[in-house]
């Protein structure tokens, strides 16, 4: 038995997700910090992410 949600689709990109994670589209500048390990307090920059 099938169910159909009374909510529209959602839209699946159809791109890779590295492409997808690292595309940016609100435009965070490089530098700005996206991780930080609580134990070592390493971290890393959007810019090294890529």
């Amino acid at each position: 038995m099938f169910f159909k949600s009374k909510l529209p689709d959602i839209k699946i990109p159809e791109e890779g997700i590295y492409q997808f994670i690292t595309s940016n589209p609100k435009g965070i500048p490089d530098d700005k910090v996206c991780y930080i390990d609580g134990i070592t307090n390493e971290y890393y920059t959007f810019g090294k992410f890529k």
